[in-house]
């Protein structure tokens, strides 16, 4: 296997992983997923360093009720520099909030993430900005 296509690879699990975690209500164990200076931006709303991302997926997690699918897709890996990883993809959300979530989805944004690799060869999300295109 190449060293690009085991990137590619790292990448796919990481979204997956994150994108698991918190439709199967354990969003606060995502931070996990994170550098500790990480910084995210979702659509506006912005939380630097691990403590504040941590809380985000706190109150995601207290959510009890909402119904999420986060799905991944084309995930494309711009540029590899050093420990840095530079990569797009794209969300389709399909989220409720009562017993029968609707089936059309909530969100389609473009998701452009930095991933840094960590002294224990484990690829993190550094920086993450979310992006909505249809709502």
């Amino acid at each position: 296997m190449t060293p690009e296509l085991l990137i590619r690879l790292e990448v796919e699990t990481l979204l997956v992983e994150w994108a698991a975690r918190v439709d199967e209500g354990r969003a606060a164990s995502a931070a996990d997923l994170f550098c500790d200076d990480a910084e995210q931006d979702l659509m506006g709303s912005k939380a630097s360093g691990l403590p504040a991302i941590l809380a985000t997926l706190q109150q995601r997690q207290a959510l009890v009720g909402r119904t999420s699918l986060h799905t991944i897709s084309n995930v494309r890996v711009v540029s590899v520099d050093g420990d840095l990883v530079h990569a797009d993809w794209v969300l389709t959300l399909f989220r409720g909030d009562d017993a029968e979530p609707s089936p059309i989805p909530f969100l389609v944004a473009a998701g452009k993430d930095r991933y840094r690799r960590m002294a224990d060869g484990q690829l993190k999300i550094w920086r993450r900005e979310l992006v909505p295109r249809f709502r």
